[in-house]
């Protein structure tokens, strides 16, 4: 990615209109995959509790 910015043909003032949505779309997609994998892992422990109490 930052090789196609740097590579592109695009001004900075360009970039100054384009960084910030590009942030904002990371931003979005990081947490609808963070919701996805806090769905699919609700019940899920990691940690199993092999206690011996009765």
């Amino acid at each position: 990615m930052f090789f196609g910015i740097l590579t592109s043909r695009y001004a900075e003032n360009d970039f100054l209109k384009l960084l910030p949505t590009l942030f904002i779309s990371f931003a979005t997609m990081i947490v609808a995959f963070s919701a996805a994998l806090f769905v699919m892992l609700e019940g899920f422990s990691w940690i199993e509790n092999h206690s011996t109490e009765d």
